[in-house]
């Protein structure tokens, strides 16, 4: 099974690849959801927190308490570390179960890139350093045999025109998007 991860900033377009995706019969994993339901469903992880943060960070109704998980963990690098370190195992053994169940498939989505075998990053510009450079430099790193692909904008525009037109020039609509992701399985 060929696993695909779609990576991309805020508001890049990759919740509508996924979509595609998904209308198309493709099983996608969205970690970032998952992620969020293990923390408020999954014992262990609710443990955990309850052990470093206090009883205080589950609501009176048992769900996580955003607001202040969210206060702690921007002042504290650590308790963001603590934090990752307790939800990212239980997301990766989740995907896992999740990819045993998907075995007959083709290929699969997962809307992180770690463990996949080919990445898709979208982006509104090709900036230097940005996510895809980031993603890029992971993989070099780790020494990792995955197909890499970036949609962006150039920085120096080369094609003037509104927005709309540039997005369908340089392949970040969504039927762009979908006809690269298309080309890359």
């Amino acid at each position: 099974m060929l696993k695909v991860g779609i990576t991309g900033g805020i508001g890049s377009g990759k919740s509508i690849v996924c979509e595609i995706f998904k209308k198309l019969g493709i099983s996608v994993y969205n970690a970032d959801n998952e992620a969020k339901i293990l923390v408020n469903s999954d014992a262990n992880v609710r443990k955990q927190l309850i052990e470093i943060f206090g009883d205080e960070i589950y609501t009176n109704s048992g769900e996580i308490n955003k607001i202040k998980l969210s206060s702690i963990i921007f002042k504290d690098k650590n308790a963001l570390q603590k934090v990752n370190s307790i939800v990212h195992p239980v997301v990766k053994q989740h995907y896992n179960d999740w990819l045993h169940d998907k075995e007959n498939c083709k290929y699969v989505i997962k809307e992180a890139a770690k463990t996949t075998d080919r990445i898709l990053t979208i982006e509104e510009h090709n900036i230097v350093n940005g996510l895809g450079s980031a993603v890029a430099e992971v993989i070099a790193e780790s020494n990792l045999r995955t197909t890499f692909k970036r949609l962006a904008l150039p920085d120096q525009y080369t094609l003037a025109g509104p927005y709309p037109e540039l997005q369908k020039y340089y392949s970040l609509d969504s039927e762009g998007i979908a006809d690269t992701a298309r080309n890359m399985l």
